[in-house]
């Protein structure tokens, strides 16, 4: 038992071991069964794991390499620069989406003065001309807004 307790990483010091540290990391690191690990009568397996109070050495094992994968692989992105941080992802997109929507709204009377000057159009017909542009855009605005990015969930 002693040798998988060091196996899955219980303190040893160059002169052996010391008691309270391992009590400590025992209590810390380990299910408590007081049966080793072994199955317990109540044990049942869900999905392919163990479950119940009798978790295995190698459950645990699997799990402490599993997350400390996860950590040192988006370290590593993190440090590529493939993975972005989703607060500041989130902030930038924002606005730039505040400088799209301010220029996509500046068309209806860039465009009205265009088409007014292009087609020979009164001057009077200018406020419908503009009018008509803008619900186009306005349209397009709202379409845009009902169908959202979606935001995945998961780390940042």
């Amino acid at each position: 038992m002693i040798s998988n307790y060091v196996n899955l990483g219980m303190p040893k010091g160059p002169d052996g071991f010391d008691q309270d540290v391992c009590l400590s990391w025992i209590q810390e690191h380990m299910a408590p069964t007081g049966r080793g690990g072994k199955w317990d009568r109540k044990d049942k397996e869900v999905g392919g794991v163990r479950a119940g109070t009798a978790a295995t050495f190698k459950q645990l094992q699997t799990k402490r390499l599993e997350a400390k994968v996860k950590r040192e692989q988006l370290d590593l992105e993190r440090a590529e620069g493939r993975a972005l941080d989703r607060a500041t992802t989130l902030s930038s997109v924002r606005a730039h989406l505040t400088v799209v929507r301010q220029r996509v709204e500046k068309i209806a009377p860039d465009a009205a003065k265009a088409v007014a000057a292009e087609f020979g159009i009164e001057a009077e017909r200018m406020p419908q001309l503009r009018s008509v542009l803008e619900g186009v855009v306005a349209k397009a605005m709202g379409d845009i807004q009902r169908q959202p990015i979606p935001i995945p969930e998961g780390p940042s």
